[in-house]
């Protein structure tokens, strides 16, 4: 559900975002894996202070039944000193505390507060480029520090494919991302990504990931597209490949219209056991509102949510 400020005041700028999100134990999908009944919900507000500066607040929480509860906040600043450069900087706390009956020695538990600072360039011609730090100020018990410095870009080399990559590296390894875009018509997108990191899991465990995703968004027209994303994901434990399918249509110039299809297999590396899954999902929303609330249902096996995403480059500037 998003709020925009302007919806109930003259003056109003910014908005404001909340989330829920309930995955029924044995959800399998690329990537995630829930044994027990799990919640996640939290918002997220935007809010312009002064020309240039932008505020953003986030908090979370993931509640695991008789499992892992994380509850994380975070606080970012932007700001666009010219038009070529920018400035953003942040601080991010999470909170971790298992209640299983019996917790794995290898669980880490306890807080941290990291800080990042990020620096961008875009040339408004072909080409932009950023480099990040990020280090732990403070953390308790048995966490461990997530100090990590990267640098990224894009280049557009025509009209139509643009490149971009990242790479960073920290005390959990390196990462890197790095995929196209191609616009192939004025109906047509095509996207090609991978991307390789080292994150925690819903369970609480890190994994080395590695996502492959290829995919196509095409508009029939002025008021319907589809897409079909093929997405291959592997870790330390299993790999899996799905496939991806939807539509969207507006009947009207109020109201847009939305459905999804998932399917795809979970393979554990060391058994050979296969996993299963099939999901849909639907929603409907106001479109031409920035006030807004879409009402979605979704239905998995053996799951009932479905949440998906893709990994798409950044865009560089038109010349103007």
């Amino acid at each position: 559900m998003s709020v925009g400020f302007a919806d109930f005041f003259e003056a109003g700028r910014g908005s404001l975002n909340f989330y829920y999100q309930r995955l029924d134990d044995g959800y399998s999908a690329p990537g995630l894996i829930t044994l027990t009944d799990t919640d996640n919900y939290g918002g997220t507000l935007q809010l312009p202070v002064i020309e240039g500066l932008d505020l953003i607040a986030k908090a979370g929480r993931v509640v695991e039944d008789e499992g892992l509860t994380t509850t994380t906040a975070e606080f970012d600043l932007g700001y666009q000193f010219t038009n070529h450069w920018s400035l953003g900087a942040g601080v991010r706390y999470d909170d971790r505390t298992d209640d299983s009956p019996v917790v794995v020695v290898t669980q880490r538990e306890g807080k941290r507060t990291d800080a990042t600072v990020q620096v961008d360039y875009d040339s408004r011609d072909k080409w932009n480029a950023y480099g990040f730090a990020q280090a732990t100020l403070a953390k308790t018990e048995d966490r461990v520090a997530n100090n990590r410095f990267g640098l990224g870009g894009a280049y557009r080399l025509d009209d139509r494919l643009q490149l971009e990559g990242e790479a960073s590296y920290g005390d959990r390894g390196p990462a890197l991302r790095f995929g196209t875009n191609y616009q192939q018509s004025e109906q047509t997108r095509r996207y090609l990504s991978y991307a390789l990191d080292n994150e925690r899991g819903l369970d609480g465990m890190h994994a080395r990931r590695g996502t492959f995703i290829s995919g196509m968004r095409s508009r029939l027209s002025d008021s319907g597209s589809v897409y079909v994303e093929d997405r291959f994901q592997h870790t330390d434990s299993s790999n899996g490949l799905s496939r991806a399918f939807g539509l969207s249509f507006s009947p009207s110039e109020r109201w847009s219209l939305g459905a999804n299809w998932e399917l795809g297999t979970l393979v554990a590396r060391r058994t050979n056991a296969e996993t299963k899954r099939r999901a849909r999902a639907s929603a409907t929303r106001p479109k031409n509102f920035s006030s807004r609330a879409a009402s979605n249902t979704a239905t998995t096996i053996p799951s009932s949510s479905t949440d998906r995403g893709m990994i798409e480059p950044r865009g560089c500037s038109e010349t103007t």
